[in-house]
């Protein structure tokens, strides 16, 4: 297969020079009964009768950067937990960052704060230190929660700060169940919304919150996929089991094929590739509103030179998600490949 000039600045960015890489051959794949779009689907939260906590650390209408710095655990420590203070944080960020004139600081930043005050992994918050650490990562507000799981009951506290109105200024408490931690996850976002004096109504809560699953072992094994470092069978082995307790989870079967993706670009095997195919076609069909779907199918595609199939499938990523990077980056590459 000739690769065109180009298309090795998107193999070195992978880290491997694609140019010896045969030709894949795509095997028409069917659209399973059970990787049908699910029949169900969740309501959506009402928050037009939400009341602004009394005090609100932001009024409507102003803009305010805020900063995560994490969840920790109050109670039990067992490493069977320790993922969910990630996934508090992660998602927490995620929904927040889809709310208007809320910019959540990345944890990079966080990160590069901590290596220059010392190298410490957890940040202490004390009277005596949210003033500097907000003036140095440069956030209004600074979030720092915990949880604790007892008995199949889950609780959530998160404290919010804002040191220019004197240091710690609220708090948020929330209950629900081991089993079914995305709803607790939906009032624990409603209510700091609230909290950041977000007036978020209905129609707007389908874009702002989303369920990946609604079976608890997949959603723990999605989770746990996530976290998992790229490149690793231990990422693939979680997003296996989280499709086996639901083969209708989209964001299981593309993040699965970018894990397929990324080992197939490591080690160059074909057949990699052909699997990644197949769990982005699976993610679209069950989820015809999954832009990365349709962005992974795009990268594939292009590789494979079936450059008309790569352009269709990226640009219908970036009518679902304009502000999509990769998508744009993949598009320009095209572009400059003369297709």
């Amino acid at each position: 297969m000739v690769v065109h000039p180009l298309l090795i600045g998107i193999m070195l960015a992978t880290r491997v020079a694609m140019s010896a890489l045969p030709l894949i051959h795509f095997d028409p794949l069917r659209t399973e009964e059970s990787h049908r779009q699910p029949s169900c689907t969740l309501p959506l939260i009402s928050f037009t009768g939400l009341r602004l906590h009394d005090a609100a650390l932001a009024p409507v209408g102003e803009k305010r950067r805020v900063a995560i710095l994490g969840f920790h655990s109050a109670g039990s420590r067992r490493p069977a937990h320790a993922w969910l203070g990630r996934e508090l944080a992660d998602t927490l960020a995620e929904r927040l960052k889809r709310a208007p004139l809320v910019e959540v600081i990345t944890s990079e930043e966080l990160r590069r704060f901590q290596a220059r005050s010392g190298g410490g992994n957890k940040v202490e918050i004390s009277s005596a230190n949210v003033s500097a650490l907000s003036r140095s990562i440069g956030a209004d507000i600074l979030l720092l929660g915990s949880y604790r799981v007892s008995k199949g009951a889950l609780q959530i506290e998160l404290r919010a700060f804002r040191p220019v109105r004197g240091g710690e200024g609220s708090a948020i408490r929330v209950d629900g169940s081991a089993d079914r931690i995305w709803e607790a996850e939906d009032r624990l976002a409603a209510r700091c919304a609230a909290l950041l004096g977000q007036r978020v109504g209905d129609e707007a809560a389908g874009r702002l919150f989303s369920h990946p699953t609604e079976s608890p072992v997949a959603f723990e094994e999605l989770c746990k996929g996530r976290q998992a470092p790229e490149g690793t069978h231990r990422k693939i082995r979680h997003l296996q089991k989280a499709i086996e307790a639901d083969p209708s989870c989209a964001e299981a079967h593309y993040l699965l094929g970018g894990a397929y993706c990324g080992i197939g670009t490591a080690y160059q095997y074909v057949e990699w590739y052909n699997m990644a195919l197949e769990e982005y076609r699976k993610a679209a069909a069950i989820d015809p509103g999954c832009a990365k779907a349709y962005c992974g199918l795009g990268l594939i595609y292009m590789m494979n030179s079936r450059y008309d199939l790569s352009r269709k499938s990226l640009e219908r990523a970036l009518e679902l998600e304009p502000g999509m990077v990769t998508a744009k980056n993949y598009l320009n590459q095209l572009g400059r490949m003369g297709h």
